[in-house]
């Protein structure tokens, strides 16, 4: 079921690639207002705790674009 997965990789410069749903506190962290939080969110989290930053890059909608972003990007 694809709200059960988190998609994770440690990208080469010592950040993380996420595949995941986002909380509420994981978009406060972006400093971005969505209007539609539903569905995967592809972002980047660079650092840990209460100083990490998160980059949102894409939102996906479907299990398929999820299942496809995965294996392009060898998430686990």
């Amino acid at each position: 079921m694809m709200e059960d997965l988190y998609l994770t990789a440690e990208t080469d410069h010592g950040s993380e690639l996420c595949l995941s749903p986002l909380t509420d506190r994981q978009i406060a962290m972006s400093g971005q207002e969505l209007s539609d939080t539903g569905g995967y969110f592809l972002f980047e989290r660079v650092g840990s705790g209460d100083h990490a930053w998160i980059n949102i890059i894409a939102r996906l909608t479907s299990e398929d674009a999820v299942d496809r972003m995965r294996l392009m990007l060898s998430l686990r």
